[in-house]
């Protein structure tokens, strides 16, 4: 769904992963950090919440575009094919 090729999906399930581990160390009581590391690079903690919400809007825009055309069963089959096939949308 985010990313046309294999790089780009990477790059996003990184992102995504890293923002997941970021809110589940606040979540349980951890500082917020001034900066967080995805893969080799850094950036500024606040610099990756707008990265992560323009991921976020960009998944939920292309959710609903999906769904206007095709029923809800189509588009989950045809993103676990994706995912699985590894073939962009």
């Amino acid at each position: 769904m985010l990313g046309k090729t294999p790089e780009e999906r990477q790059t996003v399930f990184k992102e995504l992963k890293t923002a997941y581990r970021e809110r589940s160390n606040i979540v349980h009581g951890g500082a917020v950090k001034e900066a967080v590391k995805i893969g080799g690079d850094k950036i500024k903690f606040n610099e990756f919440v707008e990265k992560v919400e323009q991921r976020l809007r960009a998944a939920i825009k292309e959710s609903l575009a999906l769904s206007e055309t095709q029923s809800e069963s189509k588009v989950i089959k045809d993103l676990d094919d994706k995912i699985v096939g590894g073939h962009s949308l």
